[in-house]
């Protein structure tokens, strides 16, 4: 498996009814129905789907990345997963390898057994490679039924902590949007990022990101090659703001459509209602509207969205959003 540096594990014995190795690329085909199938729960039942390659999106984990599965010997079936991915990243300035335990997913007929304590045991396994000194997961706010199972220290689970919020905005766009290139501060221009000007930009998202807690250690092949992390990110899409020669802000504008999407799969009964009234005055105003079951959100990533300590309270209308509608 691409990125991996464990060799592939199998716990259970022939007369078990699971599993557990690292997955393959032969196994692409049978981890992206098994997203496809299990959607995240809450108000809006999302699935993270990794068309058209789950191990070609993987890339974008970082240099190491594994994903566990769980095959039902009965049925020859994938039935759960994990994924473990290590990057250095920066704590109090210093570059420090931390993990980050994420993608779980379990066919709902097999949960509420053991399955899951026994993949976190195959999970510690992994860890002996010492690869990472602590890992993070990141569990959505009203996904109650992932919450209980992973933090209720049950036997065999690692004893989870809450650190912190983590919020993710949604800015909508509306179609009629125009970009908005006045009033900028004196001596400030705004413009795409140029290809020569690559070693200045990620200078100043070191210079940055070092100051933050957990933010992640890139460098050049994080933005170049088939296992770039910002695959699909061309210079042309980083909208940077410089003052003279000085790099002073930045905001990626990162399509990633084409290798990871997220799919509706239901709403929540007072928004299923709400949506038959909102929608047609969404469209005659121009505004997002909410998807029918099964349709992909259409939407754009902000990546790396940086200002240096000085500017971190400016104004950044500025960046012309409206190329993307």
């Amino acid at each position: 498996m691409a990125g991996a540096s464990v060799e592939s594990v199998t716990s259970a014995a022939p007369t078990k009814q699971f599993a557990f190795r690292l997955a393959e690329r032969a196994d692409d085909a049978a981890l992206r129905e098994l997203l496809r199938e299990t959607p995240m729960d809450g108000p809006v039942r999302v699935a993270l789907c990794r068309e058209p390659s789950y191990f070609d999106a993987a890339a974008i984990e970082g240099p190491l990345h594994q994903t566990l599965i769980a095959i039902d010997q009965h049925s020859g079936k994938v039935v759960a997963m994990g994924v473990r991915s290590v990057r250095n990243r920066y704590i109090e300035g210093q570059a420090t390898p931390v993990g980050y335990l994420s993608g779980l997913r379990i066919l709902p007929k097999y949960r509420g057994g053991t399955l899951l304590a026994r993949g976190y045991r195959e999970m510690r396994r992994l860890h002996e490679d010492c690869a990472a000194i602590f890992y993070l997961t990141t569990i959505a706010d009203g996904n109650e039924q992932a919450a209980a199972a992973l933090t209720r220290g049950r036997a065999g689970l690692p004893r989870y902590r809450p650190l912190q919020k983590y919020h993710t905005l949604v800015i909508p766009l509306r179609r009629r949007a125009t970009s908005r290139m006045e009033n900028l501060p004196d001596g400030l221009q705004v413009r795409p990022l140029r290809d020569e000007e690559l070693t200045a930009y990620l200078e100043f998202v070191t210079e940055v990101g070092r100051s933050r807690s957990f933010f992640p250690c890139y460098a050049a092949p994080d933005f170049s090659g088939p296992q770039a992390t910002f695959r699909g990110l061309a210079a042309s899409d980083i909208w940077t703001a410089w003052r003279g020669s000085q790099l002073v802000a930045c905001l990626g504008l990162w399509n990633q459509m084409g290798f990871k999407q997220n799919a509706v799969r239901g709403y929540r009964w007072d928004l299923r209602v709400g949506r038959f009234a909102f929608n047609p005055l969404a469209r005659c105003l121009g505004w997002p509207r909410f998807p029918r079951s099964g349709q992909t959100l259409p939407a754009i990533t902000a990546a790396l969205p940086l200002a240096a300590a000085r500017l971190a309270k400016m104004h950044v209308g500025c960046i012309p959003l409206a190329k993307v509608c």
